[in-house]
């Protein structure tokens, strides 16, 4: 068997090709991961902002807000002083409702 067989592959041809993996591949962004990365913003997330990066209806990021909760998420409703709709906030855990 000669060193330019097919079935042979050094370590520095091996590294190449996963590196090359590694960038073609893609991690696919969720709704409900764009809505969590929205509400860690230091300006939170309006329902509406919610609605307009989802495509969802008003209640459906209602939902997904409530369903947050659920799974552990403390979120946080803080209303304007200017008249503007209230926004939502993904608190940390040192920060969780102090």
């Amino acid at each position: 068997m000669s060193s330019g067989s097919p079935r042979y592959e050094g370590a520095a041809s091996r590294r190449l090709r996963n590196q090359r993996r590694h960038l073609m591949t893609k991690t696919k962004q969720t709704k409900i991961g764009k809505v969590q990365a929205m509400l860690r913003r230091p300006s939170g997330a309006s329902l509406e902002a919610i609605c307009k990066a989802t495509g969802w209806q008003p209640h459906s990021a209602r939902a997904a807000l409530s369903t947050l909760r659920k799974k552990g998420a403390a979120i946080e409703r803080r209303d304007s002083d200017t008249g503007k709709s209230a926004t939502y906030h993904l608190l940390d855990k040192q920060e969780d409702r102090a």
